[in-house]
């Protein structure tokens, strides 16, 4: 591949992953100026919108622990940096998208800890624990992750 072409590519996908964070941020905003805490819109079937503040982490564990969840945020942070760099070096420069994708969901509510107190969560299925566009980046993410790593521990065993 051609060099510019692979330096496009680096681009479109830091713009990508970067509208998925300020898409999550439009919609915290959108959520914190016009719904108290607890006030819940319905939008479509069962698809709501719910405004909570979780200090815990997912699925509320942990609740109350947002100074301590602070201080793990940026641990994994540099973690998730330096699984970058190694599977760069690597040659799985794809695995690289997956992780933007996890880092851009955890700096948004990273964000929402430091300065909101707790993440800000919003879309209620009223059947799984109310969500933010944040977590689906970090969840997308990680689901490639683990779909790149079994296929190599598969194709391992295959061959």
């Amino acid at each position: 591949m051609h060099k510019d072409s692979k330096q496009n590519k680096k681009i479109i996908i830091f713009v990508i992953i970067s509208l998925f964070f300020l898409i999550d941020r439009i919609l915290k905003y959108l959520v914190m100026e016009n719904l108290s805490i607890g006030e819940t819109v319905q939008i479509a079937g069962a698809l709501n919108i719910t405004y909570l503040k979780n200090t815990g982490m997912a699925f509320s564990l942990m609740y109350g622990s947002n100074s301590l969840l602070i201080f793990l945020n940026f641990i994994v942070l540099g973690l998730i940096a330096a699984m970058m760099i190694y599977s760069r070096k690597k040659g799985n420069k794809n695995l690289n998208y997956a992780y933007g994708l996890i880092l851009a969901g955890a700096v948004s509510n990273l964000w929402d800890r430091i300065f909101y107190g707790g993440v800000i969560d919003y879309f209620d299925l009223r059947v799984w624990p109310v969500f933010n566009v944040a977590d689906t980046l970090i969840t997308a993410g990680a689901f490639v992750v683990l779909i790149s790593i079994f296929g190599e521990a598969f194709s391992k065993d295959v061959s």
